[in-house]
């Protein structure tokens, strides 16, 4: 067998991996621990998901993303609004269902989400891989 022949074969698998998956341990082809950012939004991806932070809120997605063929994708996840001042023992913030939907292209993601209880639209935001994002917390 020559060389160009392993080669070719080994090469083969690894293809079909960057198409199907990105080649990276999650579905969304992107790796763990990555960075998305834009203005008011910072997601970092987890092996479950992602975690969302707003300006004034925080965010989870807690199931793997999985888009489509045309990148977009929806997930379940929580919603917290934040509050200024310090968090009281008695009245701790209190997360929301939210259905998390967006679409990614290249490095450009865009997200938004429906809460589930409170019938609220948060988003949409515009990301970029590799940003930090902007974040104001709420005072």
């Amino acid at each position: 067998m020559t060389k160009a022949i392993r080669m070719r074969g080994l090469l083969a698998p690894l293809a079909v991996c960057w198409v199907l998956a990105g080649c990276s341990g999650t579905p969304l082809g992107v790796s763990t621990g990555e960075v998305f950012g834009g203005e008011g939004i910072r997601l970092v991806v987890t092996d479950a998901g992602a975690e969302l932070e707003f300006d004034c809120a925080d965010g989870r997605i807690e199931e793997p993303l999985s888009p489509g063929s045309d990148g977009s994708f929806e997930a379940n996840g929580t919603f917290t609004f934040g509050q200024g001042g310090p968090i009281h023992e008695d009245d701790p913030p209190r997360s929301e269902p939210a259905r998390y939907n967006g679409v990614l292209d290249g490095d450009r993601l865009t997200i938004g989400a429906a809460l589930l209880e409170s019938d609220m639209v948060i988003g949409p935001y515009a990301l970029r891989r590799g940003d930090e994002g902007v974040i104001r917390r709420c005072l």
